[in-house]
């Protein structure tokens, strides 16, 4: 039994745009006329079978579009045989596959995945293979990971040569892997580059724009309302949309998120415990970040934290943005038989984004309930706090004794490289 996903009982009524056959180069194709014919037939019904309906309510029976379906597949698979290196009608075979998917066809799915493998080995270079298979993900319970796979062929592509139907799958897939920011941005491209056809499409641009509440500099929160976090093997993720950042620290770490007030946002961490010279220690790492005042700069912000303290500036060992500064405080004798006090700290500055939440967003689905696995779900993705506007600074405190000094700045450069800052 198949499984289906659909977020949001609006989605029912969204067209949720697919590759079609227009993004199969038929003139590349084996130009048997019983191929042609066969992929005639195909295109009156894909909007029928582009995506998985819980309820037939199309204008022919199910079971006539099962059996087009299947008919298009055994002739382009005859098709293959005699073409075993033509990556275009495996690419067909793949699509059509999807379609058998959708209509309940079996081994469908084995059917697509074997033609999207042969697909790629024919040509490695061909982005619709990681495409075709990404989108076939985004409307099953594999949501995430077919999210995954249209975000990854960015880096590998311009985006501006991308066509109107991987950006309509991209949109629909970042409402239902609830990915928001990377929505709006695309919808931006769509403006850009087919601006006569992005009214059809603002209906997705508002779902996606609900997804986020603004956040208000003079409110308090509490730590639950702006704080999410993933568990990731043995460590934990933590995310804070509003304050612009997200880290990583090991399960075994205390954690303490603060009260959020006048748009800081606080976080303390004690690592180990570590074996020092007398006793067991437990460094402190702690994170701020906040709204940067007027006026005030980098090397301000970094100054005011720590007033009694002589720091000398160091050659920053990693930094998560494109302006970090370092400095380093040793207090000597401060934790007596441990040894002297150190601090470092690492300060941060970041403009506001373009896409608030776009750096920090990572594809997701909700929880689902194993025993209605092989039933319809409903979910209603949580909305999120958006990151307060303007420019924010980030500092990152280390403070630890001698003793264990090396565990923790381990720790330290972990907490650093694990960073995300907005």
């Amino acid at each position: 039994m198949r499984a289906h996903v659909l977020l949001l009982a609006v989605l029912l009524t969204l067209p949720l745009y697919a590759a079609t056959l227009s993004d199969i180069h038929r003139d590349k194709l084996h130009q048997d006329e019983a191929v042609q014919q066969a992929l005639d037939r195909i295109v009156p019904i894909e909007d029928l079978v582009n995506r998985w309906n819980g309820e037939w309510n199309g204008p022919v029976s199910k079971e006539q579009v099962q059996e087009t379906v299947s008919m298009g597949l055994s002739v382009l698979q005859r098709a293959a045989i005699s073409n075993p290196k033509n990556e275009e009608i495996q690419l067909a075979i793949a699509l059509l596959a999807h379609y058998a998917y959708n209509v309940d066809l079996n081994d469908a799915e084995l059917q697509m995945n074997h033609a999207l493998d042969t697909a790629r080995a024919l040509n490695q270079q061909d982005y619709r293979t990681t495409w075709f298979f990404g989108y076939h993900q985004c409307q099953t319970l594999e949501a995430a990971k077919g999210m995954t796979k249209l975000e990854a062929l960015e880096a590998i592509m311009p985006w501006k040569q991308f066509p109107l139907d991987y950006w309509d799958d991209y949109l629909a897939c970042s409402i239902t892997s609830n990915v928001p920011a990377h929505g709006l941005r695309a919808m931006d491209h769509v403006k850009e580059l087919y601006p006569s056809m992005l009214e059809p499409r603002l209906r997705m641009k508002s779902l996606l724009e609900k997804r986020s509440i603004a956040s208000e500099v003079t409110k308090e929160y509490e730590p639950k309302q702006i704080w999410s976090y993933d568990k990731d093997g043995t460590n934990i993720r933590f995310t804070a949309f509003a304050c612009g950042v997200g880290f990583t620290v090991k399960g075994t770490d205390e954690l303490n998120l603060l009260d959020v007030k006048q748009g800081q946002c606080t976080v303390v961490v004690n690592t180990g415990p570590y074996k020092g010279n007398k006793r067991s220690m437990s460094p402190s790492l702690m994170l701020i970040s906040r709204p940067a005042k007027q006026g005030e700069s980098l090397e301000d912000f970094q100054k005011a934290s720590f007033r009694d303290r002589e720091f000398e500036t160091i050659a920053p060992s990693l930094c998560p943005a494109e302006h970090c500064l370092t400095a380093t405080s040793v207090k000597a004798g401060g934790y007596e038989k441990e040894g002297d006090g150190h601090l470092v700290i690492t300060v941060i500055e970041r403009e506001m984004p373009q896409y608030p939440g776009l750096m920090l967003e990572e594809p997701a689905m909700p929880q689902i309930d194993e025993n209605k696995k092989d039933e319809i779900q409903y979910f209603h993705a949580d909305e999120r706090i958006n990151r307060f506007s303007g420019k924010r600074y980030y500092m990152v405190v280390l403070e630890s004794s001698t003793s264990v000094l090396k565990s923790a700045k381990a720790d330290y450069a972990a907490f650093l490289k694990s960073l995300i800052v907005e």
